[in-house]
């Protein structure tokens, strides 16, 4: 089974000095800018010298004029994603939409569920919603404490194409292996001892996994 889909390998708390030689090793990234600390010039060297970055800055760390400045630099050095959390700004969702669809970025809206996995409804209601603001692509990650919430997350995929459905904790993890084998264009792994998200596997063991399923 040839596989059709990357691993995403998310990278944060890292100097940024080793993040060029970093980006050689995988076939995909998400840049956490908002855990690395990098100049204007830097996000413009990182980001045009990979053809597969996501460029997600999460709230909390800088403002919305720094971070939509951070964000909109990241996508005119090249990034093909752009991450933003459903509770963005409209305004600054609108105007970073705008940029994206310029520089031929695609828009991924993202909701997250830190504590739970809500009802199939109510992730439909927020799937739905986002579609429908612009999204390329929606990811939903949620936090897993049954085997029914994995099963909740991993049915969405039956629904919806361009979705990213993942469970958070450990008890999650398995959404993170199943994930793209039913749909995900890509899912998400942690580099060395930096996950940005409880359950992530690391990436070289993720490739280990898929190449054994897939039979690379």
């Amino acid at each position: 089974m040839k596989r059709n889909f990357k691993i995403c390998a998310s990278l944060s708390n890292i100097e940024a000095s080793k993040i060029p030689a970093l980006l050689k090793e995988v076939e995909m990234a998400e840049l956490r800018l908002d855990r690395l600390i990098l100049t204007e010039k830097g996000i413009k060297k990182i980001f045009s010298s990979h053809n597969c970055l996501i460029a997600t800055c999460r709230k909390g760390v800088y403002d919305d004029t720094k971070t939509a400045k951070i964000i909109e630099t990241s996508i005119k050095a090249g990034a093909a994603y752009t991450d933003l959390e459903d509770n963005t700004n409209y305004e600054m969702k609108k105007d970073i939409s705008n940029i994206a669809r310029k520089n031929n970025c695609k828009i991924i809206f993202s909701k997250h569920f830190f504590t739970h996995t809500p009802k199939l409804t109510e992730l439909k209601n927020h799937i739905d919603s986002m579609f429908s603001e612009g999204a390329d692509l929606v990811k939903i990650a949620s936090k897993s404490n049954t085997n029914s919430d994995n099963q909740r997350l991993l049915s969405l995929y039956s629904c919806y194409d361009n979705l990213i459905a993942l469970g958070m904790g450990i008890g999650g993890t398995i959404t993170r292996i199943a994930a793209p084998y039913l749909g995900a264009p890509f899912t998400y792994a942690s580099y060395g001892e930096n996950p940005t998200a409880m359950g992530q596997i690391d990436y070289f063991e993720m490739k280990k996994i898929v190449n054994l399923i897939s039979g690379d």
